[in-house]
């Protein structure tokens, strides 16, 4: 399942573009995916990770359909950090969240 998630990361890269400097995809806890995003540059605001998880939701979802069908109760779990590493959002998302969003 990781190494099928893993074969993203050269295209998520090449899609955007100077916005982060390291991308990675790895295996978290309970059948869970873990995407880590590290901005380049700091970025200067909070942010509001409940207004967020709608639009990871929807741009996760045909992911998540494609992880359900090698795990039944696979997660993933969405990380910003920024260029220090201190944590901007962490956002989990489940299969009943992707569920809810119309195709």
């Amino acid at each position: 399942m990781i190494e099928a998630a893993q074969s993203q990361v050269a295209s998520l890269k090449a899609q955007m573009g100077s916005t982060y400097s390291d991308i990675s995809i790895s295996a978290g806890e309970s059948d869970t995916v873990v995407y880590t995003f590290t901005y380049a540059k700091k970025i200067p605001v909070n942010v509001d990770s409940t207004s967020l998880k709608p639009v990871l939701v929807k741009g996760m979802k045909s992911t998540m359909d494609s992880l359900k069908a090698l795990v039944p109760d696979v997660k993933i779990k969405v990380i910003y950090l920024n260029p220090d590493k201190s944590k901007v959002a962490d956002i989990l998302i489940t299969q009943a969240d992707t569920d809810a969003v119309s195709s």
